[in-house]
């Protein structure tokens, strides 16, 4: 019986304010998975249908308005969104720069440069911001967000997004709405004066026989450890941080090439793992325990 998890560590940094770095497992070769939504077709009929991986974004971010989802960073918000969807849910960064790539990319904005002009943006796609800095003086090194709007020419002009400054303090400060917000930004070509934009398009996630993938969250105070098992053997660990912390949500994959089931746990209690599922960590009556989310 073979086990194999693998994890990479990606910094991210939100409007200019540098993040501790944070560890994200990799993910890969998985195999698509359908998300069902049902139509009728004629009285007493119907049909089921792919539902669509854009709006399923978008219903998570709009559902989950003044929550902080996962640990607060920004891409915690693309993470989850993308995994309720049924999409490719982990931030791939190859250059372990925090320039995550989210699935098709749709266009590259630069300066006075669109890659693909013609190539329309949807709400629900992701938008990726590297070292960028708008007209109106809003600037991120590292940032992650969920196009909620578009303009007649399909570029961005709201977003859904957490982690970033408050009204009223400067970057400077220190002090970050950690909860999902629905703001104004207009991004294009011609209010980009410097950095590079990336807008990615979700993508079906992939499955495969004996991996599992998921994310897991710490709301507890004190930092946590939690293991999973397969068929009831300990097949790693997983340390999360504090609550509301970069460290604090994490994603993950595992494999085994027995057949058997999955199950995670904390403090000797446990709960089936099943792929693309969530789950959290939290206290209760004195006692920590995990839960489904």
């Amino acid at each position: 019986m073979k086990s194999i998890m693998r994890w990479f560590a990606s910094p991210c940094q939100e409007r200019s304010v540098r993040r501790h770095r944070s560890f994200r497992p990799s993910i890969d070769g998985l195999e698509s998975r359908r998300v069902l939504s049902t139509v009728t077709v004629a009285p007493g009929a119907t049909v089921s249908i792919q539902a669509d991986l854009n709006t399923n974004v978008l219903n998570f971010a709009a559902s989950h308005l003044h929550q902080k989802v996962g640990g607060g960073e920004c891409a915690h918000l693309a993470n989850e969104a993308l995994r309720v969807a049924g999409a490719d849910f982990v931030g791939h960064d190859p250059n372990n720069n925090g320039d995550f790539t989210w699935g098709t990319l749709v266009t590259t904005i630069t300066s006075g440069r669109d890659s693909s002009p013609a190539a329309a943006c949807r709400p629900g796609d992701i938008i990726q911001f590297q070292n960028v800095r708008l007209a109106n003086g809003w600037n991120a090194a590292q940032h992650t967000a969920i196009v909620a709007a578009v303009d007649s020419h399909g570029r961005p002009t709201q977003v859904y997004e957490q982690n970033v400054g408050v009204n009223g303090k400067g970057p400077g400060s220190g002090a970050h709405d950690r909860t999902d917000r629905l703001d104004t930004l207009a991004v294009n070509a011609n209010t980009l004066t410097s950095g590079t934009v990336h807008i990615y398009r979700a993508i079906r996630r992939a499955d495969a026989a004996g991996k599992v993938q998921f994310s897991v969250v710490n709301d507890t105070t004190l930092s946590q450890t939690v293991t999973v098992y397969f068929n009831g053997q300990n097949q790693g660990t997983i340390s999360l941080d504090a609550f509301n912390t970069a460290g604090s949500y994490k994603t993950a994959w595992f494999s085994n090439t027995g057949r058997g089931s999955w199950s995670i746990g904390i403090n000797g209690r446990t709960v089936a793992l099943t792929n693309a599922g969530g789950y959290e960590v939290f206290a209760a009556n004195g006692q920590t325990s995990i839960r489904v989310i």
